[in-house]
């Protein structure tokens, strides 16, 4: 007998969601979000030196990738040399 009222309150719960997602209307939306960006205007010294840290940020992020994956390297093997000297000896 409770489980016929759980079932009203679902169902009921179910219509007036349907209601509510029918109220909705994305055309308005489309005014409160742009998708324009508004960039600063560098000249030609201001864009030389944001190149330069730019490479300068890539070549810290490519050697930092190249030590990481060296010690990844370093350890997998060591692991492995321990795994097989445990089983062999």
């Amino acid at each position: 007998m409770a489980s016929e009222g759980f079932m009203a309150q679902v169902i009921s719960s179910l219509k007036q969601n349907r209601t509510l997602l029918k109220k909705r209307k994305f055309k308005g939306l489309r005014k409160l979000y742009k998708n324009e960006v508004d960039f600063k205007k560098l000249n030609s010294k201001e864009r030389a030196i944001l190149k330069q840290k730019i490479k300068e940020q890539h070549q810290n992020n490519k050697s930092i990738e190249i030590i990481i994956y060296s010690l990844s390297i370093v350890a997998a093997f060591s692991i492995l040399y321990y795994i097989y000297w445990f089983i062999v000896g």
